[in-house]
């Protein structure tokens, strides 16, 4: 072995030790408190984006899948039509709106409660010290802000297939209209 790679070595061993856990080491009632507060923010505001989205997304296929019925079977004239889809295109878009500015709640939120134990919930370690929540070994996320913003795309994704359950073609005609944007306005920290 080379001097080089046995440096590296010695340098990477010394490493190791040094932030090797404590088989001892527990959390106090004040790390303990505040990782629950972390995990119970990151339930609530994961329940609350799901069901402003899951709405939102329901609320905007419903919205136009009605006028596109309305026209497969020659209900409406093609200016009633038109009018109707513009008004369900509005509305579609003020409901994708307030799934965006809930995504920024719900990272911000997150945030706030899980920041001030990020060095705790983000530990490689095994428990009882590192991971105390499990994060790590599912997200992998390096961060606060990256773990906040990965739980907000999986809440949307689960939204998202709700609501393609129940109105699949409703989803296909809010994809197809370019006056939607169901991205558009999604917090730049939400990994969706």
């Amino acid at each position: 072995m080379s001097m080089r790679i046995l440096g590296a070595l010695a340098v990477f061993c010394g490493l190791m030790a040094a932030t090797a856990p404590d088989a001892s080491a527990e959390l106090t009632m004040t790390q303990v408190t505040a990782v629950q507060r972390c995990q119970d923010a990151l339930d609530l505001q994961g329940r609350l984006l799901v069901a402003k989205a899951q709405s939102g997304f329901e609320g905007c296929f419903s919205a136009k899948l009605a006028p596109v019925l309305k026209d497969d079977n020659g209900l409406i004239t093609p200016a009633r039509f038109t009018s109707d889809n513009n008004r369900a295109t509005t509305t579609c878009n003020t409901r994708l709106n307030g799934i965006a500015t809930q995504t920024t709640t719900m990272i911000n939120a997150v945030i706030r409660a899980c920041g001030p134990v990020e060095a705790l919930i983000l530990a490689p370690d095994p428990p009882p010290v590192g991971d105390p929540l499990g994060l790590v070994s599912v997200w992998g996320a390096a961060s606060v802000e990256e773990l906040a913003g990965l739980v907000c795309g999986e809440a949307l994704t689960e939204a998202l297939f709700m609501a393609e359950g129940k109105i699949p073609r409703g989803l296909d005609i809010s994809i197809a209209d370019p006056d939607i944007s169901p991205t558009k306005d999604i917090d730049a920290r939400c990994d969706f």
